[in-house]
């Protein structure tokens, strides 16, 4: 020990070892306490803003139809903002590991839980309505960047997913009014899924997912465009039970203004 305490000292005396005052640490702990908060705020934001984006198109409901919902939901997420969030989650976890605390932890446990500590943060802004209210707040005042930021969201949804107003409905399908001011066919076979009390009727808004071919959408999946999506799929239902269903006279009858109940397939 002794001998150590006397290498330091002659090290400090030859000139190799330089002396810092506390007010160096003090401030490099503060500059480190600062990049921390302002790298964690940003990444909240940008997972919180995939998480809004995901719910407001409604793309978050499209595993739910299967192999082509997965795949639909795939190709719409937005990577750019996933790619970019991994990289200020990256530099969170370099930055919280600097910190001692971090050092009595396996390195994965720190990464777990910067992590952990991104999703819960995010999803307790997304469920008070953050968001929603920014983007209100963007319009009304018109904050530049912020505004168009907010407006292009509304246009993250693959082109096989459209929402809009039945204004027709007709044998097979419907013609769908979008939201992006198109007339579309909506081509609704037995393979398509919808809730068990979806009602197809002239005015109703729903959310289709399908592939599309110019103006025709063949549906593989079609849902209420209402604020509750938590409904689930009818859990036993034959085949028979369908076609029994799609043969009955009222089922998509031209010019038709009463309600109709289509029920689906599950398979």
């Amino acid at each position: 020990m002794n001998n150590l305490a006397s290498k330091i000292i002659q090290k400090i005396k030859d000139g190799e070892v330089n002396m810092q005052p506390r007010w160096h640490f003090v401030f490099k702990t503060a500059l480190m306490m600062v990049g921390i908060v302002i790298v964690s705020l940003v990444a909240v934001y940008l997972f919180s803003f995939v998480i809004f984006t995901l719910h407001k198109s409604g793309l978050w409901l499209a595993p739910q139809f299967g192999y082509r919902g997965m795949m639909m939901f795939v190709v719409g997420t937005p990577w750019l903002l996933l790619s970019i969030l991994g990289l200020f989650i990256l530099l969170l976890y370099i930055l919280v590991s600097h910190f001692s605390f971090s050092y009595r932890k396996p390195l994965v446990y720190s990464m777990v839980g910067v992590v952990l500590f991104v999703i819960m943060v995010s999803s307790l802004i997304q469920f008070y309505g953050f968001h929603e209210r920014m983007q209100s707040f963007s319009e009304q005042h018109h904050v530049p960047g912020l505004r168009s930021f907010y407006q292009d969201s509304d246009q993250q949804r693959p082109p096989g997913m459209v929402q809009g107003k039945i204004i027709g409905v007709r044998a097979g399908g419907f013609v769908l009014d979008t939201d992006s001011e198109e007339e579309l066919l909506v081509d609704v076979s037995r393979e398509t899924k919808m809730p068990p009390d979806v009602v197809i009727s002239i005015g109703a808004e729903v959310l289709v997912f399908g592939e599309r071919k110019e103006d025709t959408v063949y549906a593989f999946g079609v849902r209420p465009a209402t604020v509750d999506n938590h409904r689930q799929f009818r859990p036993n239902m034959r085949r028979g039970d369908f076609d029994s269903e799609m043969n009955r006279p009222q089922s998509f009858k031209n010019d038709q203004t009463e309600p109709v109940l289509v029920n689906p397939v599950i398979e």
